[in-house]
């Protein structure tokens, strides 16, 4: 027999009740609900007692304690009067339908508690008649059955990041595109958060902006919303302290102004923010949102916790690979293209051409006094010498084609639609603006001085160690005619 049924026995049972049970219209309310409540005290799970307008008459002890609510503050009220709208909303239509079909209803709610938690209940509701089948009261049983739906959730919601995680997983490790992969784990964090309906992960940039970097469920303007972290929710929720996951259980319309960049904001009820923390420092936040209120519980925070770990993966891993491809095409010192990089852009030009009939021009490099800047300046003048004279080529060759760094002091470039004697003149133009703005290293002038030696292909060779050979021979033949117009000059001025 269950507490609801044994209840009604001890309705019944009682003769005072139960001549007050099928007397039609008594008055006497007063003995009524006294024995009314002598009765539901004996109940170890909260009751409550309402008349038909749905008024508070009787709740027992174990009500009192689990609600932490005084007698004075249900009785004589309605569903109103305790329970936010939302949830009153839920327990009224039952109500209404108990005193219409006056049969007994079951159903699941939610009711906050005293320990200030969202707690699941099972409702058992049924009507009190009269000997006309009046009804003159409504009495309630609840079951607290959070425990059992939290470990049944926590179990599907379990199985499904399995599921999730087999595709998250293998995604991090063959991706090499951020914005496909980030977006697949937010897709999942929705999948696996039961009540989540929409979520977006945010980027905190160089400004200390945060900015949508991908979304779900909010209007196609969402990416362009950016808002300064010390502004934003998350801020003043945690004082800057990025350790913890944030919960807003039912979001109201003044922290609904909050949420202003997205278009669900007036059906976005919940919202749960995570911070992406990478080497100790904060890179932004995952963020998931619900259209209930409530919607989220331990078991999601603990989701959440882990979900958040696997963005902060992906993020570290995407970053490793930057770097790895960075150091596979760019010289350190210089920000240029290395030499190995340089090497498989000539394959390229070279089948292009190929395939075209067409011609380009391999340009080698080779910086003049280095070593003196060197012996006479120390080797990080060297450096500023070798880093300037890259910065300008670099800017230069843009739009002319490809600039690398070949080794030390010596530099390449691939030229492609333009003639031998365009070349030269850009050459001279160069140099010219060397002479003319020296690189300054601790106040002092240094000027940037080089040689270059061109070949082309295909009248110079096809391969590419004949064609470096080539322009290393012209380059050897400019610094010898350079050699000898400044003998000349010296000779000259004697």
């Amino acid at each position: 027999m269950n507490i609801f049924n044994w209840m009604k026995v001890l309705l019944k049972k009682n003769h005072i009740i139960k001549k007050l049970f099928f007397k039609k219209k008594q008055k006497d309310h007063k003995n009524y609900n006294k024995n009314i409540q002598m009765a539901i005290d004996t109940i170890p799970n909260p009751v409550i007692y309402k008349d038909p307008n749905g008024m508070y008459q009787c709740i027992n002890i174990a009500y009192i304690e689990y609600m932490g609510l005084k007698e004075e503050d249900v009785i004589g009220k309605n569903i109103y009067d305790i329970l936010p709208k939302e949830l009153a909303d839920i327990h009224f239509k039952i109500d209404q339908e108990v005193l219409k079909t006056k049969q007994k209803k079951i159903y699941e709610s939610k009711l906050k508690y005293l320990d200030g938690k969202l707690h699941q209940v099972l409702f058992t509701k049924g009507p009190i008649l009269d000997d006309q089948r009046e009804v003159i009261g409504i009495i309630g049983v609840l079951v607290d059955i959070t425990e059992r739906i939290n470990t049944e959730n926590k179990i599907k919601k379990i199985l499904r990041l399995q599921e999730r995680m087999i595709e998250v997983n293998h995604a991090i490790m063959k991706s090499t595109n951020i914005e496909e992969l980030l977006k697949l784990i937010l897709d999942k964090i929705i999948e696996c958060i039961q009540d989540a309906h929409s979520g977006s992960i945010l980027n905190l940039d160089k400004k200390n902006h945060l900015r949508i970097r991908v979304s779900k469920g909010y209007d196609d303007g969402a990416e362009k919303f950016f808002i300064p972290l010390k502004e934003s929710y998350q801020w003043h929720a945690s004082k800057g302290v990025w350790d913890q996951i944030i919960c807003i259980d039912h979001i109201d319309e003044k922290q609904g102004k909050i949420f202003n960049f997205i278009d669900v904001k007036q059906k976005m009820k919940s919202f749960m923010s995570a911070p992406i923390v990478i080497d100790g420092n904060l890179k932004g936040f995952v963020n998931v949102d619900s259209h209930q209120s409530y919607a989220f519980d331990q078991t999601d925070i603990e989701l959440m916790k882990y979900m958040k770990n696997q963005v902060e993966l992906a993020m570290s891993k995407y970053k490793l690979y930057e770097t790895a491809m960075y150091l596979s095409r760019y010289d350190t010192l210089t920000n240029v293209y290395n030499r190995g990089y340089f090497e498989e852009q000539f394959k390229i030009y070279k089948k292009n051409a190929m395939n075209n009939h067409e011609s380009f021009f391999v340009i080698l490099f080779d910086l003049n006094g280095l070593k003196i800047a060197n012996d006479y300046y120390g080797h990080l003048a060297g450096d500023e010498l070798i880093k300037g004279f890259a910065f300008f080529m670099k800017k230069k060759f843009k739009t002319l084609g490809i600039f690398a760094r070949y080794g030390g002091d010596e530099f390449i470039a691939l030229v492609q639609g333009k003639d031998n004697q365009a070349i030269h003149k850009y050459m001279n133009e160069y140099i010219y603006y060397f002479k003319n703005n020296p690189i300054i290293f601790d106040d002092q002038k240094v000027i940037c001085s080089f040689s270059y030696g061109i070949s082309n292909f295909p009248k110079d060779g096809k391969h590419y160690d004949d064609l470096i050979k080539i322009a290393d021979q012209n380059m050897y033949l400019y610094k010898q005619k350079i050699k000898e117009i400044e003998s000349k000059i010296i000779i000259d001025k004697k």
